[in-house]
């Protein structure tokens, strides 16, 4: 690779935002056409630093890198997300150009309220410089910078799984992964409001979420989903019957059960501590009896 000034360029971008041109279209006549690379970490290809303004212009260079994070389906294993980190096989010169280019004066109009991508590039050597694109009057990315920064072509050099997006049983039900355990979160701000006597009815083949309750690292009560399955025209029936003489009771507590059930229909939910008291809509909770809880196990 060429050194800049003393330093070896490399580039990264921050995840989720931009994509590269796909390599193989025409490089920029000033850097080399085929690059040699091999196999590097983000880690090494684009470590975290704090981003300064490029303020210097020196011209050509043959090597970089840009990292960034994407999702994925993996076939029988729900989604994740994965580090790619890429060579840049052209468009680096003209990138290096248009970075020179200072900041402008900080405007008075009117501005959008996104935090847009740095778009950052990479220069190593003695010690790692991360050098941001040129912002505008709006503090943003100036439009040269966006159509430098997205005109680099590339070509791919390791991909690394991080973590998991969504699960398979979550792709597959519909069912979230995580769930706010409601009943707990409603007990503790005094609602949902009761203006109904008696819960509204489920129906036949409504997708039943089971979860686990346990902490986040706030220490908020969330459920894991676990299982989940469609309700037969049995356990519809039982279900409905064990509602139907669901009483009113504030003595119900809602924060001790260790599981619940996210009964989803169009109009709501329905949601029952599975080693509680307590079932719960939009339009208030009860107390219900074990039938409830023997039809959903």
């Amino acid at each position: 690779m060429k050194l800049l000034g003393g330093w070896l360029v490399t580039a990264a971008m921050v995840a989720g935002c931009g994509t590269p041109v796909a390599a193989g279209t025409q490089p920029n006549p000033s850097v080399q056409a085929s690059p040699t690379y091999t196999s590097v970490s983000a880690a090494i290809a684009c470590p975290p630093v704090v981003p300064v303004h490029w303020a210097a212009d020196d011209g050509a260079s043959s090597g970089a890198y840009v990292c960034r994070t994407e999702v994925r389906d993996v076939p029988g294993d729900g989604s994740w997300q994965f580090q790619v980190v890429t060579g840049v096989t052209g468009g680096l010169d003209t990138l290096l150009h248009v970075y020179a280019t200072p900041d402008a004066a900080l405007g008075s109009g009117a501005c959008t309220m996104e935090l847009p991508d740095p778009l950052v590039v990479w220069l190593r050597g003695a010690e790692t410089v991360a050098v941001r694109a040129p912002r505008d009057d709006c503090g943003k990315p100036t439009g040269e910078a966006r159509a430098a920064y997205q005109g680099l072509t590339t070509v791919v050099l390791s991909t690394t799984r991080l973590t998991q997006v969504t699960s398979q049983l979550a792709t597959d039900s519909g069912c979230s992964d995580s769930y706010k355990d409601m009943l707990s979160i409603e007990e503790s701000s005094g609602g949902p409001p009761q203006t109904a006597a008696q819960p509204q009815p489920v129906t036949s083949g409504t997708r039943v979420c089971f979860y686990r309750v346990a902490p986040d690292e706030q220490g908020d009560r969330v459920g894991h989903l676990t299982s989940t399955e469609l309700l037969t025209q049995e356990q519809t029936d039982a279900i409905n019957a064990a509602l139907r003489v669901a009483v009113v009771d504030r003595t119900c507590g809602r924060h001790t059960h260790t599981h619940f059930a996210l009964l989803s229909t169009a109009g709501g939910g329905t949601l029952v501590a599975l080693d509680g008291c307590a079932v719960q809509q939009d339009q208030g909770w009860w107390r219900a009896g074990d039938p409830l809880r023997t039809a959903l196990s």
